[in-house]
């Protein structure tokens, strides 16, 4: 079972499992050859098995977010690498995230909202304001 997966704006969807991730190309409807690989190979810096994975929006479209426990890192796509100082904690960046750590998250296209999954609650992240929207989080039901 994959520990998170996270689709790219290549068009390319990427799943982590313990130390090794797979890239899937949308358009050919395959897997990419080569795969798996070693996360720490392409995603220096990055941790191993995370628990979601999320891309920047507007100014830091380059960047991805690896959450994994109550921590996160920002890897810089274009360098292949984490930036300095990272992990950091969640509630650093993404108040009204679940500061125990996330389970899955996923950018609505529609909306540009980032929406943040920690057991039977979600929460709206708007990335632009850097915040939660108020009142969440909410049950999914």
């Amino acid at each position: 079972m994959f520990t998170a997966a996270h689709k790219h704006s290549n068009d390319k969807l990427y799943f982590f499992d313990a130390d090794v991730y797979w890239r899937f190309d949308l358009e050919a409807g395959k897997l990419d050859r080569g795969y798996p690989r070693q996360i720490s190979r392409h995603w220096r810096g990055a941790p191993d098995a995370p628990d979601a994975i999320i891309e920047g929006q507007g100014d830091r479209a380059d960047k991805v977010y690896f959450f994994k426990g109550t921590q996160y890192w920002r890897l810089d796509v274009p360098k292949g690498r984490v930036d300095a100082g990272y992990p950091k904690q969640i509630t650093q960046h993404w108040p009204g995230v679940f500061a125990r750590g996330v389970d899955a998250a996923f950018i609505n296209p529609e909306n540009n909202k980032m929406y943040f999954f920690r057991g039977r609650d979600y929460v709206r992240f708007d990335f632009a304001k850097g915040k939660a929207a108020p009142g969440y989080p909410t049950r999914i039901s």
